[in-house]
C-alpha cells in the first residue's frame, strides 16, 4: 500500500480509506480480539487504560486526563505477577500464568500505592484500596466484584472490549 501511496496510485482520502478497508480489522473482530488481549509491556497496557477510562469519561475535551507518568501512576496487576497458592487460592500455577497479563486483570494506581500497600497481597486486601480510586477503571472492581477469578478477569475485560471498540473504532 505505502508503494500506491508514494507511486501515485493513491491520491487522495476516500481512496487510502478504501485501500485499508481489507487491512484494518472491523470493530466486531477488534472486540473479539480485545476480549483475549494480554500485555507483557507496562507502558501499552498503561496507555490502553488510560484511553478507556478517558473514553468512559465521555468527554471529547476533557479537562481532566489520567497522568501518564509511570512515577506518579503505575500499572497495577489485580492477580499478582508473581504466582503465590496462598494469597490466590482460586488459581492453579498455570491459570496464573495465562491470566496475570491479560487486560482484565490490569488496572491503573498510584505508584507508591502500587509499590507499598499492593504488592503480591490477596484480592480482598486490595480491594479496600481500589475503593478509593477516582478512576472509573479501579473503582468499578469495587464496584462488581467481590472475588476475582479467571471468569472475573474475562467478565470485566469483554466489559472493557465494549469500550475499546469506542476508544479505537475505524469506520470503514
Amino acid at each position: 500500500m505505502w508503494e500506491d501511496i508514494t507511486e501515485g496510485a493513491i491520491k487522495n482520502a476516500s481512496q487510502l480509506r478504501k485501500a485499508l478497508k481489507d487491512i484494518i480489522p472491523q470493530d466486531a473482530e477488534f472486540k473479539e480480539n480485545f476480549i483475549n488481549a494480554t500485555v507483557s509491556k507496562g507502558n501499552l497496557a498503561r496507555y490502553y487504560l488510560r484511553a478507556i477510562e478517558n473514553t468512559n469519561r465521555k468527554n471529547t475535551n476533557p479537562e481532566l486526563l489520567v497522568n501518564s507518568n509511570p512515577e506518579e501512576v503505575n500499572l497495577e496487576h489485580i492477580l499478582s505477577k508473581t504466582y503465590n497458592a496462598v494469597n490466590w487460592p482460586n488459581f492453579t500455577e498455570d491459570q496464573h500464568s495465562s491470566f496475570y497479563k491479560r487486560i482484565g486483570n490490569l488496572t491503573l494506581t498510584t505508584t507508591q500505592l502500587n509499590s507499598e500497600e499492593l504488592k503480591d497481597k490477596p484480592f480482598g486486601d486490595k480491594k479496600k484500596y481500589y475503593d478509593n480510586s477516582e478512576l472509573w477503571i479501579t473503582k468499578m472492581i469495587t464496584d462488581k466484584y467481590n472475588d476475582w477469578t479467571t471468569d472475573t478477569i474475562k467478565e470485566r475485560q469483554k466489559e472493557l472490549a465494549e469500550i475499546a471498540v469506542e476508544t479505537w473504532s475505524l469506520k470503514f
